[in-house]
């Protein structure tokens, strides 16, 4: 109910009349109960050091059923240090057309200064337009601080249906948003609801620009309020209509720190990649020590991605191009449970200190050695049987070990002893078959070396000391075929590019060697001896044959000659023979020569 006006009240206090109960209720409640939506209350912030001109404009602020001679009333109030002041506008209603409002001028002013001219804002309204703005004509006291101006808007008569400020933005049908000169805030509110209005939009002098928040403290600052239980979208970027393009949200920072959402297809202004793609940019080429991408929770980085493209999970210094420093889960379990779970992880503890690979809930493979002396090295079953040998490596004061166990085919449920077939020690001697090696390699059982080729297996042995001119410095065994023979052949070759066979064992057991042989005894068997000559049937040649053999052939009977032996060659074991042969004789000739000079007179 709206209060009666003048006229109305005159005619209850008519000489000789006096109102009657309904008259005296209805005047009482046209003070005491004023109409729910007769009244809406808001305010603005002027900024500290705002200027004479500065304004806050209100868009489309129209009655929804305003009669032709209705009007309203707008009041400002404000305080500043020790200065107060209010000041009332009425805005009239144009009685062609009421949805245009006409400054009536200031009904009031209450302030406390000098002279009353001088007070600090006046509302303009706007005679084309739906709206009116609250604008800066002086500044008194201290300006220094935000000034926070309270507005009242009242309907004098009954206007049912308004009670907030109904904006309509920068649409075709109204005017642009006019900003002040240092700050510009846009409020609204809900049309059916005498609730103030809000702050939608603030834009301060330093260019921030806030949403949902009168005190912008970036250049973008989105504040959402409280929505209790429920989940709530702060901000949502859309865009639509791109066939045969792309669209494109990317927030940068001098171009050198990009987030950037693709949505759509190749086209102009798609940077990586096609249809839909989300790149997070770092660069690193004003320095190339920075440009890492980080993903931290809790305060920490927890994933780093560096300019040189190595990812560290667990390590702000990645050391390869992926470096994880935990453990590692992949497949459906924890990697000791499930048909296709696998774990790799390092575990440290007051009693153990290992790590494990493990690969389904069947197979398990230990990196270092336990702690616990009583614990030894074993290898951890479990009740499902697999047919394997089981392996590991172990790492610890002794060097590292390599470990393996039976051919388990059984289930046992119980670690399976493993048993070690080779060890790097400490100081880098290799032992196969002993854990104790003590060369560079040290091999407990035999050695084998293959290869299908002419020079077939080999073993070379080097020493590059020796350089001087006719050393080999490089031995090599060679177990040899094809144009090489069926052999075993030592070579050996020299720093200058020269060498070849020095010795060769053929297949057959033959023996050829290039060079001297120098021995402290050698022993042939296979050859038999001459005793043949001592037989009572062995017929001795006449000393005058002898002589005219030896004077025709120049060497003994039977004995090679020279050009015999430079081409053939000379067997040894023949040659003594035929030495010890030649000695006999000349024994039998002795004997004889002194029995025939022993049957002489003398």
């Amino acid at each position: 109910m709206a209060k009666k006006n003048k006229q109305e009240l005159k005619a209850y206090f008519k000489a000789g009349k006096r109102p009657t109960e309904s008259q005296f209720g209805d005047l009482i409640d046209s003070y005491a109960h004023l109409d729910e939506f007769s009244e809406y209350s808001t305010f603005v912030e002027f900024p500290a050091n705002y200027k004479v001109g500065d304004y806050i404009e209100f868009l489309d602020f129209a009655p929804s059923s305003a009669s032709a001679g209705g009007f309203y009333e707008i009041s400002l109030a404000y305080t500043r240090g020790n200065i107060a002041c209010g000041a009332t506008h009425r805005a009239g209603v144009s009685h062609s057309n009421p949805d245009i409002w006409k400054e009536c001028g200031a009904v009031n002013k209450n302030n406390y200064i000098d002279s009353e001219p001088n007070y600090s804002f006046t509302v303009d309204v706007n005679g084309g337009k739906c709206r009116f703005r609250i604008r800066a004509i002086h500044t008194y006291g201290s300006t220094d601080q935000v000034l926070k101006v309270f507005i009242k808007i009242r309907s004098i008569n009954k206007n049912d249906g308004w009670a907030a400020i109904d904006n309509r933005g920068n649409s075709s049908t109204s005017v642009p948003l006019q900003p002040m000169t240092n700050e510009w805030s846009l409020l609204v509110g809900n049309l059916a609801s005498k609730e103030s209005a809000k702050i939608a939009l603030k834009v301060n002098r330093d260019g921030n620009v806030g949403i949902g928040t009168a005190t912008p403290e970036t250049k973008l600052n989105v504040v959402h309020e409280n929505s209790a239980n429920q989940n709530a979208t702060v901000a949502k970027f859309t865009t639509t209509g791109a066939t045969g393009g792309s669209n494109i949200l990317s927030l940068s920072y001098h171009n050198k720190a990009n987030l950037e959402l693709n949505s759509g297809f190749s086209g102009l202004g798609r940077r990586y990649g096609d249809y839909f793609d989300f790149n997070i940019e770092n660069d690193n080429s004003y320095d190339p020590n920075f440009g890492s991408i980080n993903f931290v929770t809790s305060q920490n980085i927890k994933m780093t991605v560096k300019p040189n493209g190595n990812v560290g999970i667990g390590t702000v210094n990645p050391l390869s191009k992926l470096d994880v420093r935990g453990t590692i889960y992949a497949g459906n379990g924890d990697g000791t449970q499930g048909n296709n779970a696998m774990a790799i992880r390092y575990e440290d503890g007051s009693v153990n200190n290992w790590g494990s690979l493990r690969s389904s809930a069947e197979t398990y493979m230990s990196f270092g050695v336990k702690a616990d002396p009583n614990a030894g090295l074993k290898w951890l079953s479990t009740t499902s049987a697999f047919p394997r040998f089981n392996t590991a490596v172990v790492t610890g004061s002794e060097g590292i070990k390599f470990l393996s166990s039976g051919f388990q085919q059984t289930a046992l449920d119980l670690p399976v002893s493993m048993n070690e077939l080779m060890r790097i020690s400490p100081n880098g001697n290799v032992g196969i078959g002993t854990e104790t090696p003590q060369q560079k390699l040290d091999v407990q059982g035999a050695i084998m070396s293959q290869i299908s080729s002419n020079e077939g297996g080999a073993i070379y042995l080097d020493n590059k000391t020796k350089t001087a001119p006719g050393t080999a410095n490089r031995w090599a065994i060679y177990n040899m075929t094809g144009q090489y023979s069926n052999s075993l052949q030592f070579w050996n070759y020299f720093s200058d590019g020269g060498g070849g066979a020095r010795l060769v064992l053929s297949d057959t057991g033959n023996m050829a060697l290039h060079g001297k042989l120098e021995a402290k005894d050698v022993v042939i068997t296979a050859t038999p001896t001459a005793d043949h000559v001592f037989a009572a049937d062995y017929k001795l040649r006449e000393i005058a044959e002898l002589e005219k053999f030896i004077s025709e052939k120049s060497h003994l009977p039977e004995i090679p000659s020279a050009k015999e032996m430079t081409d053939s060659g000379l067997s040894v074991g023949d040659f003594q023979i035929k030495l010890l042969q030649k000695i006999e004789e000349l024994t039998l000739y002795m004997i004889s020569m002194k029995k025939e000079i022993d049957s002489k007179p003398n």
